[in-house]
């Protein structure tokens, strides 16, 4: 698994939502360390995963992914969709 940067300073509702959504509910900036792990979750790892690639417990995975579960307001398929498309938005415009 390849380890990408989350850019705080793109919206990941406005890259869900097309930007159609309200900018006062833009959700809390994520840690660094949840930024690796919300990366990672495009490719849909079991938390046992996560740990391992990321030489954590699972109890550490379960706790940061409740924070990125609850600063997005969404769950953790709508997360790991999300994260899908961030990295192909990365992909997309490194490529332009």
């Amino acid at each position: 698994m390849s380890s990408t940067t989350f850019d705080n300073s793109v919206c990941p509702v406005c890259l869900a939502m097309g930007d159609e959504h309200d900018r006062s509910e833009r959700p809390a900036e994520l840690s660094q360390r949840e930024q690796e792990v919300f990366a990672l979750l495009a490719s849909g790892p079991s938390n046992k995963d996560l740990a391992e690639e990321l030489h954590l417990t699972e109890r550490t995975v379960k706790a940061h992914i409740a924070s990125i579960l609850r600063k997005l307001a969404m769950s953790r398929l709508q997360a790991c969709l999300l994260a899908q498309a961030y990295r192909h938005a990365r992909v997309c415009r490194s490529e332009d």
